[in-house]
């Protein structure tokens, strides 16, 4: 489902007056598919020595949560939609329910966080007023090795020089497991909706940096994720990967900027990866060449819808462009 025609209007709301202070208020976007892990999710929330802590659960159309939710200890608050409206739609509307100083996004497959972490969190924000978003994950890969990715970085030996992460300075932060300062998350105008799942994170890290805050990760401050199946996207995630990268692009670079960056992705094929994990045997050549079929004809796809909504892409990127000034602009 492509949510280009339909946002909240109110965003501005997040930055409201009346939230309450030192409050953290852990919003967790959860969908089908990612059920299984919510109880575990809200499990290492609830087991935080921070306090006060709120969560919200909000149901992006899921059936049976009252059901999974009977099965944990967590209180929790459950923002339920009827139908699956994205990760940045479900993220901003927990935000706006939410009464918290500091949001901590954190996504439902992620399944331990050390009980430190959202007073480490709250204290790297107060301690360094540059800091716009502090946050990264973990997980094992497939060579049985733990990973970190805090945004643009991914270093597949964190174990080896853990120290690395502190205060790492990134592009962004992934938004599997990060806190931002709801005043700061009020001025950029929350997640953009029509970038909605994959890569509303680099969305998000833009507008942030644009505000002349930082994007860091903090082993302090990482969220271990759930085994992730490291195979070839369906062809449904891929075109929504390539139509939210296309989307992001679109609105806030130039046309020599996006050269640029197809470049460097060209001459680093999985980001600024740090390290790479332990070789494995390459790909028999039919099932690359499968692979990269799907990947361009997905491409196509995507290329030819939003030629089909040019109008309204051309209306974002204004909107766009005019918020970026603002941020600019206003620098503190």
């Amino acid at each position: 489902m492509y949510i280009v025609d339909r946002q909240i209007q109110d965003l501005e709301a997040i930055e409201r007056d009346d939230f309450q202070e030192g409050l953290v208020s852990a919003v967790v976007p959860v969908y089908e598919r990612k059920m299984e892990t919510l109880v575990s999710c809200l499990e290492a929330i609830s087991s935080q020595c921070y306090s006060p802590v709120e969560v919200l659960v909000v149901n992006n159309g899921a059936r049976n949560i009252e059901e999974v939710l009977s099965r944990c200890v967590a209180d929790v608050r459950v923002l339920n939609l009827k139908e699956n409206l994205g990760a940045s739609y479900a993220r901003n509307l927990g935000a706006l329910e939410s009464r918290g100083e500091f949001i901590w996004f954190v996504d439902s497959d992620i399944i331990d966080i050390n009980t430190n972490c959202a007073g480490d969190m709250v204290a790297i924000l107060e301690q360094h007023t540059d800091i716009g978003a502090v946050g990264g994950i973990t997980y094992e890969n497939s060579a049985g090795e733990t990973s970190v990715h805090v945004g643009q970085t991914i270093d597949h030996h964190y174990l080896e020089h853990p120290e690395l992460f502190t205060l790492y300075d990134d592009l962004y932060v992934n938004t599997g497991c990060v806190m931002i300062r709801r005043r700061v998350l009020g001025r950029i105008g929350g997640f953009t909706e029509y970038i909605e799942y994959l890569h509303e994170d680099n969305d998000l890290g833009f507008k942030i940096k644009a505000c002349g805050l930082r994007c860091v990760g903090d082993s302090r401050a990482f969220g271990h994720h759930a085994p992730r199946l490291e195979e070839p996207l369906e062809m449904a995630t891929q075109k929504m990967a390539y139509k939210n990268t296309l989307l992001y692009f679109l609105v806030n670079y130039q046309p020599v900027e996006f050269l640029s960056f197809l470049l460097l992705k060209l001459k680093h094929r999985k980001g600024s990866a740090l390290s790479s994990p332990a070789g494995s045997p390459p790909q028999p050549f039919p099932v690359r060449v499968r692979q990269y079929s799907t990947k361009l004809f997905a491409l196509f796809l995507v290329a030819m819808f939003l030629i089909s909504k040019a109008a309204r892409v051309t209306e974002h990127r204004r909107d766009r462009q005019r918020l970026l000034r603002s941020l600019t602009e206003n620098q503190p």
